[in-house]
């Protein structure tokens, strides 16, 4: 059986998308603090990946650039899966300011990650869920995979509403994720 380990991405530098008046869509380009690089080259000291012989991560630079430290660190391979993306809080595409993307992040929420047809143009968490366990069917041929990306993904993939902190690192639960009924 294939062992997923689910970890956060550092740290982001969500500054940089007021200095530089980032459009929404670009906000998926931050790159890491200094502290989300350290978090990042923490994680290698305190956990042990025993099983693990790759990692794969989300595109989004916080996630690409968290797994680029652990491959260095632990000398494994990195693939980069588009569809380990963040939640799509707009799948029109057609929000154009960050009042606007910040008020349907706000919906979302208040919606707990379900959508109707009343709802908003978001991505709901059940579909987040079945994206993401498209990707990891891909891997189940391996010993163990580490996967670097987002807070939402994991809750969805978890089953938890908690919180989950910058570079946090928890296990796929052993259960059959992976059935035809289930994506």
């Amino acid at each position: 059986m294939t062992r997923f380990y689910l970890i956060r991405h550092g740290e982001p530098d969500w500054n940089l998308t007021l200095e530089k008046n980032l459009h929404p869509c670009r906000h998926d380009f931050v790159p890491l603090t200094a502290r989300g690089i350290t978090q990042a080259e923490e994680i290698c000291s305190r956990y042990t990946f025993p099983e693990a012989d790759i990692i794969v991560a989300s595109p989004y630079t916080r996630a690409l650039q968290t797994a680029a430290i652990l491959a260095k660190k632990l000398s494994l391979p990195l693939s980069v899966e588009y569809d380990l993306h963040e939640r799509l809080p707009d799948t029109t595409f057609a929000v154009n300011t960050r009042e606007e993307l910040f008020r349907l992040c706000g919906q979302w929420e208040a919606s707990a990650g379900t959508r109707d047809e009343t709802s908003g143009p978001w991505e709901s968490l059940d579909l987040i869920r079945k994206r993401i366990l498209i990707v990891f069917r891909r891997y189940l041929s391996h010993r163990g995979v580490i996967v670097v990306f987002h807070e939402l993904a994991m809750r969805s993939l978890l089953g938890i509403d908690e919180r989950i902190s910058y570079c946090e690192v928890r296990m796929l639960p052993d259960e059959d994720l992976f059935s035809q009924e289930r994506l």
